[in-house]
């Protein structure tokens, strides 16, 4: 009888024994499973909420230099007598070729203004080109330009169409031939030259203008206004 008790019992011992490893084991697994998981937790991306910054850490942000403040351009005065042209000359010829470029018919060398201010008693020059687009060759084209008064402008300088028609002393009108190629080494399908004014000292302060018109192959051309402030 003791004999079946001791073997139950050392089995009986053995199966607890068995139970009390089967605890530990799982014991020890649920802790690490726990430090696994608070350490990936804690290693893991930071929140928003994480990245605030106490005001002991965070760096002063400079405060942004203020915007400059334009300086207003001040207009430069125009001195007309630069553009007073008594004769073409080369350089003047130079502009005026830049000016038209390929495809300008004409182009005036005037102030940026678009009048031009004039003592009383003095003399004034307008240099101009005409330039023959896409010319007829060999032949060319008969150009035919005129400078007219306007008759509406006149009255408030207190003469007539006829008198103010006077004040032109050269340059007012012509007729002739720009040619497409005349000479094999010549192809300057352009001309250039002035209007020269004279203008009375005895006349009162007033605005006056000329129209300018010019045809080629009798068929209207180009045209421009040349306006003066009679100062």
């Amino acid at each position: 009888m003791f004999g079946k008790r001791f073997i139950f019992g050392l089995l009986f011992g053995e199966h607890m024994e068995r139970k009390r490893m089967i605890y530990w084991g799982v014991g020890v697994a649920v802790v690490l499973v726990l430090v696994f998981s608070f350490g990936f937790v804690g290693n893991g991306p930071k929140s928003p909420v994480d990245e605030i910054q106490t005001p002991e850490n965070t760096a002063p942000i400079p405060a942004a230099a203020p915007a400059p403040v334009p300086t207003p351009s001040v207009p430069q005065p125009v001195n007309f007598g630069n553009y007073n042209i008594d004769y073409m000359n080369d350089n003047i010829k130079a502009t005026l070729v830049r000016q038209a470029g390929t495809s300008g018919k004409t182009a005036f060398y005037l102030p940026p203004t678009g009048y031009i201010n004039v003592s009383r008693g003095t003399k004034y020059g307008v240099a101009w080109l005409v330039q023959n687009v896409n010319p007829k060759i060999p032949e060319g084209s008969e150009f035919s330009f005129n400078f007219a008064v306007d008759p509406t402008s006149v009255g408030n300088c207190g003469v007539s169409a006829k008198v103010a028609q006077g004040w032109i002393e050269r340059g007012m009108a012509s007729t002739g031939m720009i040619s497409g190629r005349w000479r094999q080494d010549w192809n300057e399908w352009y001309d250039a030259m002035t209007i020269y004014f004279a203008f009375p000292s005895d006349v009162k302060t007033c605005n006056i203008k000329y129209n300018f018109v010019i045809t080629k192959d009798g068929v209207a051309y180009d045209s421009r206004v040349l306006e003066f402030n009679l100062i």
